[in-house]
């Protein structure tokens, strides 16, 4: 299989969070879809007009920890760079962070 890469985005890092496994029930099937674990981070690209350009990427689960603790003490707004490769973040960059002084 071939790699997918992108170029590295920049952008405002809008929120990360976990999503539990869990299930639902396709209402145009009739069938049940699972979905696994995962950790995701919501960015919009600098130069983005639509929130239709919000990206919410899958951070690659090796990297979970790691950027989680990166991100512990980032406050949302803050500049990141990422990248990613086939659909998963691979790395991540906080760039700057002009909130910081206000959040409460």
């Amino acid at each position: 299989m071939r790699d997918i890469i992108t170029p590295p985005i920049k952008g405002i890092l809008l929120n990360d969070n976990v999503r539990e496994a869990g299930s639902f029930i396709d209402e145009k099937t009739g069938r049940e879809k699972t979905y696994e674990r995962a950790y995701f981070i919501t960015v919009l690209p600098l130069g983005a007009s639509n929130a239709k350009d919000v990206m919410k990427v899958q951070v690659e689960e090796r990297l979970e920890q790691s950027v989680q603790k990166q991100l512990s003490d980032v406050a949302w707004g803050s500049l990141v760079l990422i990248r990613v490769s086939n659909y998963r973040m691979t790395d991540i960059q906080v760039l700057s962070e002009p909130l910081v002084d206000f959040e409460a």
